[in-house]
């Protein structure tokens, strides 16, 4: 019996796959069909060769066409219309895994190592920026934002397996044992994952939704106020959980984005209620994105600067409500491994974070240390204006 129902389930499959093929060859040919033979004067030699011309110049419907495709690979077979960037996993769950992009699928494996040199390299930057804030009074955080797929294992497909630890393991490790203060929210979040009846990253996005970012934003703050910083986290209540359906980003997640799927069922977030009492600027502009982000409000004299990436554009809110005055710098440090002593000199901020994401944690291994003996542009100034006074 347990054969008969095997060899009917494959049988099902089979024919799944045929149907699959035959709609995929028949909107293959469908936009020849409507732009060639709209062409065809009877000359069967000059419409092959105008459909030729046609095939390397010209698509109609192209874009409809991918769409329609990774629609039907993804709900037919529940297979990835891009393997290379993408990864269907449980329950709808999707993770990002572009191997060009911080191969985060085969990092999280265990197959990427760090040497012991890269190791410090990491560290002797780190430490290095550690010690110049250190010297102007200035607290200083190294947060990791974990990638998806550390929170959500269990949603990975079954032949995703693990061999051992990752880089970020290694790192962290490393820093720790180093003194470096390192701010790492896996552990929250693995722990909120276990008490909360709602997912704390979108299904089918890269990032964390409101509600993960919420756990991530309080256990930053909370270790901000056990060290000294009068500060306190704003407060909302976890009671009770609705979802809601999010409009942002054209109302799909980053992975539907990618595949080109336009309706995104799956596109939905934890409705949180809590006050926005803050004024925003952006003095460098919004577009492609807001590169530099000020915000500010009338509940304390307390300035921060922040260093990060997209995951923080979900804390924003809450990191806004809670400092008097906050320097958003929206850089890939591993990218631009460049710290704006300068501004930082001007803003004299209270305390200094740099934030990654954990798949491009391996990659500050190549950032360059900073000179802690060697004057920023306003020291100098500075300098010369106190010897002319003087």
């Amino acid at each position: 019996m347990i054969w008969f129902q095997q060899m009917m389930g494959q049988s099902k499959m089979k024919r799944l796959n045929i149907i699959y093929i035959l709609l995929i060859i028949i909107l293959l040919l469908l936009p020849f069909s409507i732009n060639a033979f709209e062409k065809f004067d009877g000359n069967i030699f000059k419409f092959v060769k105008q459909c030729k011309k046609f095939s390397t110049r010209h698509y109609a419907g192209r874009n409809l066409f991918i769409s329609i495709y990774c629609n039907l690979r993804l709900a037919l077979l529940k297979e990835s219309p891009l393997p290379d960037r993408i990864l269907c996993g449980k329950d709808d769950f999707l993770f990002y895994c572009k191997r060009d992009d911080g191969d985060n699928i085969v990092d999280y494996q265990g197959y990427i190592q760090l040497s012991n040199n890269e190791l410090e390299s990491i560290y002797v930057f780190l430490n290095s920026f550690y010690e110049w804030l250190k010297q102007r009074n200035i607290a200083f955080y190294f947060i990791v934002a974990p990638d998806k797929q550390t929170i959500y294992d269990d949603k990975l497909p079954e032949k995703i397996k693990k061999i051992g630890r990752t880089s970020t393991d290694q790192i962290i490790d490393y820093l720790i044992k180093k003194g470096i203060p390192v701010i790492d929210l896996r552990h929250p979040l693995l722990e909120a994952k276990s008490l909360f009846h709602f997912d704390l990253y979108l299904k089918t996005d890269t990032h964390w939704n409101s509600l993960g970012s919420y756990i991530a934003y309080k256990s930053i703050i909370n270790k901000l106020a056990n060290d000294g910083i009068s500060i306190k986290p704003i407060t909302i209540d976890l009671h009770t959980i609705n979802k809601k359906q999010l409009t942002i980003l054209e109302g799909r997640g980053d992975s539907y984005k990618m595949m080109k799927i336009t309706k995104d069922p799956y596109f939905y977030d934890a409705d949180l209620h809590y006050p926005r009492d803050y004024t925003t600027e952006y003095p460098e502009g919004e577009v492609p994105y807001p590169k530099v982000t000020v915000t500010k409000n009338n509940k304390n004299t307390i300035k921060a600067v922040i260093y990060m990436d997209s995951f923080f554009c979900w804390l924003q809110p809450y990191l806004s409500n809670t400092f008097g005055y906050t320097y958003y710098l929206w850089e890939y440090l591993y990218k631009t491994k460049k710290i704006e002593k300068d501004k930082i000199e001007e803003i004299k901020p209270d305390v200094v974070m740099i934030e990654t994401v954990e798949r491009f944690l391996k990659y500050y291994k190549d950032i360059a240390p900073i000179k802690i003996g060697e004057n920023s542009g306003k020291e100098m100034q500075d300098d010369i204006t106190n010897m002319n006074m003087s």
